[in-house]
């Protein structure tokens, strides 16, 4: 048996996966595969969050403060989702970044932001869930 990942990002490279195809194996593959095929996750901190802001490509911004290290796959999927790519501009900030969370006005991890490119007046914060912790 095979299984073969395609990537809905153009001129990504199709990965095949061969020999035993555990459930594990299989999450880890499509995991890994989604994180190399998604470039389009902003680590946002305080020098760089005018620019994500005002870029025009994707005028919805939406910010994950999370208490991971790094960008979770769900993100990374999104992010590359060709039909959201034109609307939203997805970023990131680790909680490790107090003065970026602070810039926001985010009290702690987990919590979302949306907003209308710079437009401050359009900002909603969201706090997740407790029992979210892949966030």
């Amino acid at each position: 048996p095979a299984v073969i990942l395609y990537p809905g990002v153009p001129g990504s490279a199709a990965t095949p996966l061969f020999g035993k195809l555990d459930k594990s194996r299989i999450m880890a593959a499509v995991t890994s595969f989604i994180k190399k095929n998604s470039k389009h996750v902003t680590t946002v901190d305080k020098k760089t969050c005018d620019t994500f802001l005002r870029d025009r490509v994707s005028p919805f911004k939406i910010i994950l403060f999370s208490q991971q290290r790094s960008p979770p796959t769900i993100v990374h999927a999104l992010a590359a989702d060709a039909e959201l790519f034109h609307i939203a501009g997805f970023g990131f900030v680790p909680n490790s970044d107090a003065g970026t969370m602070r810039y926001f006005g985010v009290p702690k991890a987990p919590h979302v932001l949306v907003q209308y490119m710079d437009d401050v007046s359009t900002r909603d914060i969201f706090p997740i869930d407790r029992g979210v912790e892949f966030l």
